[in-house]
């Protein structure tokens, strides 16, 4: 059976089947490269055999690529197989692999197909075609360190599939998702239940602790408490200026959301959020850059670190349970490269 590897700034989980999600320290540095001791984080699972691994948030940018064609006819699927095909003749860029795409938007005639467009008749065809791409380096790295664990890396999986998949699972699947995580935070936008844009910067939640820590001359452990009272408004005599500090932060990671949703074409008026509390002192940095924030609601499960609400949809995906809509392609600008990575990703994707 394939397990699913779900990684993050914040920790690694790993489900060989049964649902338990046992957790481990995240492979990941600060930066998001492969720390040194990936390799014996992922032995402590004492798991073998193929796993497909959910890339964390930092690891994939989005593209969005256009093609148009004329027709003069009903549409066929190969219509849309051959718009996405020549969408990624153009995608990545050098040194990066796409390990995910698929039609997010098709136009008949200059009008947006409303269902299927398959059978309909037109005579012009426009595909807009999401693409996520990784560094082939790291998934090298990352091939690398699983077969020092004993695993086989059998797949990838973009984190936005995951939350696609998730948000679907709790039908939730409608406003855009604000993902932070320990080092990053991302967002990403949905149409017809699929992921159709994802930004993501480096500010996450784990810069509060860092600023805490440096600021107050604490330990990380007693930062990591101050700064989750900080970010729930509860602030106890004496300790305002620590309050300052936490929320100088948030204003700085609501502010970089905005600005990037507004680059990426994301309507960021009303979102979900993601790993940080629904309190005061973050709704009101939100409030503050015109962005209001909620809960996912009752319906997707709590989980504690937030992120792993988005590994029931991994692992559902990897095992076949869930149809992954994303189009198994992969383009490679220097295919001749790295021969050895190259026919790894050639037998998964």
């Amino acid at each position: 059976m394939t397990g699913t590897l779900f990684l993050s700034d914040a920790l690694t989980a790993y489900d060989g089947g049964g649902g338990a999600w046992p957790t481990a320290p995240s492979l990941f540095g600060r930066k998001g490269t492969l720390k040194a001791s990936a390799g014996e984080i992922l032995r402590d699972f004492d798991a073998e055999g193929p796993v497909v691994a959910c890339l964390p948030l930092s690891a994939t940018s989005c593209q969005t690529l256009r093609v148009q064609s004329t027709v003069g006819r009903q549409v066929t699927q190969n219509d849309i197989s051959d718009a996405l095909e020549a969408a990624l003749g153009r995608a990545g860029a050098e040194g990066r692999a796409v390990v995910s795409a698929e039609p997010s938007r098709i136009l008949l005639d200059g009008e947006e197909a409303k269902g299927s467009a398959v059978g309909k008749a037109a005579q012009s065809l426009e595909v807009e075609v999401t693409a996520f791409l990784s560094p082939l380096s790291l998934l090298a790295q990352l091939e690398r360190v699983t077969k020092e664990a004993g695993m086989t890396l059998a797949g990838v999986l973009p984190l936005e599939e995951a939350a696609a998949a998730s948000l679907r699972l709790a039908n939730e699947v409608s406003l855009p998702v604000i993902l932070v995580d320990r080092w990053h935070t991302k967002i990403i936008a949905f149409r017809d239940e699929a992921p159709s844009r994802s930004s993501v910067f480096r500010v996450g939640a784990g810069h509060i602790e860092a600023d805490l820590a440096v600021t107050f001359g604490i330990p990380d452990d007693e930062a990591a408490k101050l700064a989750r009272q900080m970010v729930l408004g509860r602030v106890q005599q004496g300790r305002e200026e620590a309050s300052l500090v936490a929320v100088a932060r948030l204003e700085e990671l609501a502010q970089r959301t905005a600005t990037i949703a507004k680059a990426a074409g994301i309507d960021a008026s009303r979102v979900i959020l993601l790993g940080l509390p629904i309190a005061p002192p973050v709704e009101e940095a939100f409030h503050a850059q015109g962005i209001a924030v909620q809960g996912p609601g009752l319906a997707l499960e709590k989980t504690d670190p937030a992120i792993l609400a988005f590994a029931k949809g991994a692992s559902m995906l990897a095992a076949g349970a869930i149809p992954r809509t994303a189009a198994t392609a992969l383009h490679l600008s220097k295919p001749r490269e790295k021969s050895g990575v190259l026919a790894w990703l050639r037998r998964n994707f």
